[in-house]
């Protein structure tokens, strides 16, 4: 006969979890108050989390930040910029197109009916100043324009464009347009503008051009963009 063995122990009841509810239940400061601070506390973190969210895409988008991609901000505010390029030339203008490696500003000039046009190589761009009051952008975007400015500048000389090109070494040549090489840039001046024109033809590296002024040059006068004040 074997013995018999005793029974086991019973389970211990789990341990009671304390969620901190008032002794009086229901009843009056009871579980009402207690779902109150619940939600309150509630709302306090995920307010908290989403400023964190916020600081965090802000940060991101800052770091992420370009020329282009301020440029690309300004041109959908409509914006109106101060730019300086290299060789000390200043443009005034709203930006009016942005594309991989270009920026064009339009500004109005009482001098000529159409408005000027200002287009600038994106490494050639120094510094850019909003007007008072536009609010600061980030940048961020990337821009999938096709503008770019050797196409902007062939356009321009099948045109013979009047023009005035601003270079990196703070110089000015005025003409009209008149070809786009693989790396320079052919302008004649004087009457005519065939490659017999009167007034000889000038000749620029296409890596020292800062801008070309459409609108100004070949006799027109400055208004939009120039060189720097001596």
């Amino acid at each position: 006969m074997h013995p018999v063995e005793p029974p086991p122990p019973a389970p211990e009841p789990p341990a009671r979890l304390d969620l901190g509810l008032p002794a009086g239940g229901r009843g009056a400061g009871g579980w009402s108050s207690q779902l109150d601070r619940w939600a309150a506390d509630a709302r306090v973190e995920e307010a908290a989390r989403g400023r964190a969210r916020e600081r965090s895409l802000r940060r991101q988008a800052e770091e992420e930040g370009s020329v282009a991609g301020v440029l690309a901000d300004l041109l959908e505010a409509e914006a109106t910029v101060r730019m300086a390029l290299r060789g000390g030339h200043v443009a005034v203008g709203r930006v009016a197109g942005v594309g991989a490696d270009v920026v064009v500003l339009a500004a109005a000039s009482p001098a000529v009916a159409s408005p000027v046009l200002t287009v600038a190589a994106l490494v050639a761009v120094c510094t850019l100043r909003s007007s008072p009051g536009q609010p600061a952008v980030t940048g961020d975007r990337t821009t999938r324009s096709p503008l770019r400015l050797d196409g902007v500048l062939a356009e321009l000389a099948a045109d013979r464009e009047p023009v005035r090109v601003l270079t990196v070494d703070g110089g000015t040549v005025d003409g009209r347009l008149r070809s786009v090489g693989r790396d320079v840039v052919t302008l004649t001046s004087g009457p005519g503008s065939g490659a017999r024109a009167g007034g000889g033809a000038s000749y620029v590296a296409r890596h020292a051009v800062a801008a070309v002024v459409v609108g100004v040059g070949g006799g027109a006068p400055a208004t939009a963009a120039g060189p720097p004040s001596r």
